[in-house]
């Protein structure tokens, strides 16, 4: 059985009835039951569920919570799970897949995969994840060619660290491979690739495909950070602190530490700019994210005249902009 789980948490009415539409109309033989988590929501999830709950009948469970955030939410799922559930798939609220995604799960994982991703296309994106990120089918080893099913002979955790070719809502893997670990709570960016990486570095078994399965929508999106915002100063230092764990908690090549630490200082650079903008435009919450970040990263005190002149310079031209990563 494939166990799969929604953290919910969004004020707008629609979005998670679209997404669990999405998987009543799978044409896949694989048995399902589906792990709604309320992470506190200010919209109730049952208002959106009403239409669908005799199509759900049996078939899956709500689980209330305290705010926690999404890795909390999939956590409280994951902890739910036992030996029947073989397989966990994930699906965000405001995401919907298209009507051939199970299948194709159920397809890699009878081949013997214990990892899969598919491509995936945001609302707001002309090109598909895999288009952006240069993931080839060609000359992969062949798994299903009608359902373009292709084993991954490359190394993933290496294509996670550089810019993940995964998104969540077009990921499944084994449970049995992997049930000890979970979810990083004190990650609100790049928590989920994180959580990848741990997988990549004990799966050898993976299994994708090209074709654009999934459909990420927009809902309540905490990797938009309005420049000069909280929010910005936020996001970077939670992409920092997803680098630092990076450093500490894997077996990195040299030129994977090279990166990663490259990687790390330009984030130095970025966090100043975003407190800088901050504090000019009166936010001075971010002064104790600042002292929380050079705690963390003493060696960043010494990138501050660098972001200040690269923000000067921005200003001065009018290229002023978040980055992303």
């Amino acid at each position: 059985m494939i166990a799969i789980v929604i953290p919910f948490y969004q004020n707008r009415s629609g979005l998670l009835r679209d997404a669990v539409a999405s998987i009543l109309v799978q044409q896949s033989s694989l048995p399902w039951h589906l792990f709604i988590v309320d992470d506190a929501s200010p919209h109730d999830p049952l208002a959106d569920l009403a239409p669908l709950t005799g199509a759900l009948a049996g078939r899956w469970t709500l689980i209330r919570k305290p705010n926690g955030g999404p890795s909390s939410a999939r956590n409280a799922a994951l902890d739910r799970l036992g030996p029947a559930h073989d397989i966990v798939a994930f699906l965000d609220s405001d995401d919907s897949w298209d009507s051939g995604h199970l299948a194709r799960i159920e397809t890699a994982f009878a081949a013997g995969a214990d990892f899969y991703f598919g491509n995936c296309r945001r609302y707001d994106d002309r090109q598909s994840r895999f288009e952006r990120f240069c993931v080839p089918a060609e000359a992969r080893e062949v798994i299903d060619p009608a359902q373009r099913l292709y084993w991954f002979d490359g190394d993933l955790f290496d294509a996670l660290l550089r810019g993940s070719p995964a998104a969540t809502s077009a990921i499944a893997y084994r449970f049995s491979r992997a049930a000890h670990l979970r979810f990083r709570t004190d990650l609100h960016y790049c928590e989920d690739i994180f959580f990848w990486m741990q997988i990549a570095a004990i799966t050898r078994r993976i299994a994708f495909s090209p074709v654009n399965g999934v459909f990420c929508g927009k809902g309540v999106n905490i990797s938009e950070g309005a420049w000069g915002s909280l929010n910005r100063v936020k996001q970077v230092a939670s992409q920092s602190r997803y680098h630092q764990l990076v450093h500490g908690g894997f077996s990195l090549s040299r030129n994977q530490r090279d990166w990663n630490s490259q990687a790390l200082k330009g984030l130095d650079v970025d966090f100043w700019k975003a407190s800088l903008a901050a504090a000019v435009r009166g936010e001075y919450r971010c002064l104790p994210l600042a002292g929380a970040y050079l705690r963390r990263r003493p060696a960043a005190l010494g990138r501050m005249p660098l972001a200040l002149g690269r923000l000067v310079r921005e200003k001065l031209t009018g290229s002023e902009r978040p980055g992303s990563r």
